[in-house]
């Protein structure tokens, strides 16, 4: 036999072919087309997900602004002044009275408290401030008013000369009660003088509107105002930005409503623009029997 023979199939027989290369060919199509079915069920149910997410966000956004949507607002003009005032924006107390804020009418408030004011004269060292008659009941606890003033506008006459005071271009003698050199405080009493007491005001806070009134200079019934800037009880001061001058020594610094909250004593020298006052409450630590 020839080597053709041996290599060539017995007859009858099928040729003798590759073992996979048949198969294969006629099998992939089925198995691709399996493949391409899973892949468009796995995207249709992920866009499904996404479809389902973004529908349930929309509806709980949706919810929130119609809760928000049901608070009703509320028109500036249908608030009530006692819901005003509980708005952070609104003042604290409402009206011109509030001691916060200045009075509607300052002009007729500053010649309610200058009627009230006095001028102080002591010969024997020349010195000059100012004074105001206090209703005092509030304080001792029985009617009755007093010629308020600080001890350094008096302190040179208490030995000797004579106490001069002027009110409306009138001339008083005025005497000695009683003096507080530690709290600058002073008592006089003056005969015949017929002026309106001035009312006591309760302990000031810091904020509230001020009028300093007196005779800077000697030029009486001059104002100045400003605020209160500190009150300190324990060192019987109260401090503010009212200007006081010399001669303003002695006068009333009072509130929004005229009301007497410290007796004006100094100008703090080392820093510009506090003044100093005296609260009434010391008054009665010497000067005044208090209840």
């Amino acid at each position: 036999a020839s080597l053709q023979g041996e290599s060539s199939a017995p007859s009858g027989a099928s040729p003798v072919s590759s073992p996979v290369a048949a198969p294969a060919a006629t099998k992939q199509p089925p198995v691709t087309r399996q493949r391409s079915h899973e892949a468009t069920w796995w995207t249709l149910f992920g866009a499904g997900a996404l479809i389902l997410t973004a529908f349930g966000m929309w509806l709980l956004v949706g919810s929130n602004q119609e809760q928000r949507g049901n608070v009703p607002e509320v028109e500036p003009s249908s608030v009530s002044a006692s819901e005003a005032t509980a708005a952070p924006t609104e003042p604290l107390v409402e009206s011109s009275t509030s001691l916060f804020t200045a009075p509607a009418d300052i002009p007729g408030l500053v010649r309610q408290v200058t009627e009230s004011t006095v001028v102080i004269y002591c010969s024997a060292d020349e010195a000059q401030g100012s004074g105001f008659l206090l209703d005092t009941a509030p304080l001792t606890g029985t009617p009755g008013s007093a010629l308020v003033t600080n001890h350094h506008v008096v302190a040179g006459c208490l030995t000797s000369g004579e106490l001069v005071v002027y009110s409306s271009d009138t001339e008083y003698r005025a005497g000695l009660v009683s003096s507080d050199k530690r709290r600058d405080l002073a008592v006089l009493n003056v005969q015949g003088l017929n002026v309106p007491a001035l009312a006591v005001a309760p302990r000031p806070e810091i904020g509230q509107w001020a009028m300093a009134v007196g005779a800077p200079l000697g030029i009486a019934n001059s104002a100045s105002f400003g605020s209160i800037t500190n009150v300190v009880p324990e060192e019987h001061l109260i401090t503010s930005d009212a200007v006081l001058g010399p001669g303003n020594s002695g006068g009333p610094l009072v509130n929004a409503s005229g009301q007497v909250v410290g007796v004006n004593a100094a100008v703090w020298e080392e820093a510009t623009g506090i003044s100093i006052s005296v609260p009434l409450e010391s008054l009665c630590l010497t000067v005044l029997t208090c209840r």
